[in-house]
């Protein structure tokens, strides 16, 4: 019975892992995809914005802290910084699988 329930403690404690993984694998792709939404919504015209892109620009005005889209003067997401979470996505998408694959394993071994 102490087996039994330490494994089920194994898969609680990768549940949780693979759960913060996948947290920030969600923020990461997120972030990625919010450099093309801002480089989207810099070559709009302002004027006559429709209610769909009004969400749209709305959220990247808060994304930049209120002001307008184009006028700071740092480009959004750097090449390197582009690459960097690319490696991460890749480096958490092998660790997701890899709980999942333990995950499994030690369920094989519950039954």
């Amino acid at each position: 019975m102490n087996k039994y329930c330490a494994r089920l403690k194994d898969i609680n404690s990768l549940e949780f892992a693979e759960n913060k993984a996948k947290c920030r694998l969600t923020l990461i792709r997120r972030s990625m995809g919010k450099g093309h939404v801002r480089r989207f919504s810099y070559h709009t015209p302002s004027p006559p914005v429709s209610p769909r892109l009004q969400s749209v620009t709305g959220a990247v005005m808060q994304e930049s802290g209120g002001e307008e889209v184009g006028a700071g003067l740092e480009p959004e997401v750097s090449e390197h910084q582009q690459l960097a979470m690319q490696q991460e996505e890749r480096v958490l998408t092998e660790q997701i699988e890899s709980l999942q694959k333990e995950k499994y394993l030690i369920a094989l071994y519950l039954q």
